[in-house]
């Protein structure tokens, strides 16, 4: 009996270890890319972002973190009966971003994860077909959204987003703002980052 209490405390504590260095930094970020070909809307579209991403854990709790991100957006629509372009249109985005993480445990690589976030963008869209003057507009967002962390190796961390209750407004040069306040769902909110883990120098201790 005692045997297996003692295996239990060893296993307990062992799986207990966090993965999290408070003062660690990390880099890293995603890359993603998005194309649709839709037959029954003669439609083409294309989308690529990437995303760099710095931060540091102030605790085994809690890390800070700000980045930048690139759009590319391309549509296309073409003319059921002779295939001609109808419309077509190129949206290029630069932002940046800060937010804040909140780490729970499930086991000692898995954890559970809330982030706030605020974040500000430039999008300006030129328009090709029909040729008319270009758009641009200023969104802007706040909110908070779970997601899930996990770390395969101490020096790396692999995080995923689960969509985001937040408030947006969108400034453009045509109408009044647009608000939007609520939940938005989706697999991968915000895509799967990956990130490099800076442990913190050890000081050496004069003999």
């Amino acid at each position: 009996m005692k045997t297996i209490i003692c295996i239990l405390s060893i296993f307990i504590s062992v799986s207990s270890i966090s993965q999290i260095v408070p003062k660690s930094r990390f880099i890293g970020g995603s890359v993603s890319m998005y194309y649709a070909k839709r037959s029954t809307l003669n439609l083409d579209e294309f989308n690529t972002r990437i995303s760099p991403q710095f931060g540091k854990f102030l605790s085994e709790k809690w890390s800070i973190q700000s980045g930048f991100n690139y759009q590319y957006r391309s549509f296309e629509i073409k003319n059921e009966f002779d295939g001609s372009i109808a419309v077509k249109n190129r949206t290029n985005v630069f932002g940046i971003n800060i937010g804040a993480s909140r780490y729970i445990p499930i086991t000692d690589k898995f954890y559970f994860t809330l982030n706030a976030f605020a974040s500000g963008n430039f999008a300006l869209t030129e328009n090709i077909e029909p040729e008319t003057s270009n758009r641009s507009n200023i969104p802007v967002n706040i909110g908070v959204g779970p997601g899930v962390t996990y770390f395969p190796h101490p020096r790396w961390m692999v995080q995923a987003n689960f969509g985001a209750l937040q408030f947006q407004t969108n400034f453009n040069d045509l109408v009044e703002p647009d608000i939007f306040v609520g939940f938005q769902f989706s697999t991968f909110t915000s895509g799967i980052s990956v990130s490099y883990i800076l442990r913190p120098r050890m000081k050496r201790v004069k003999e």
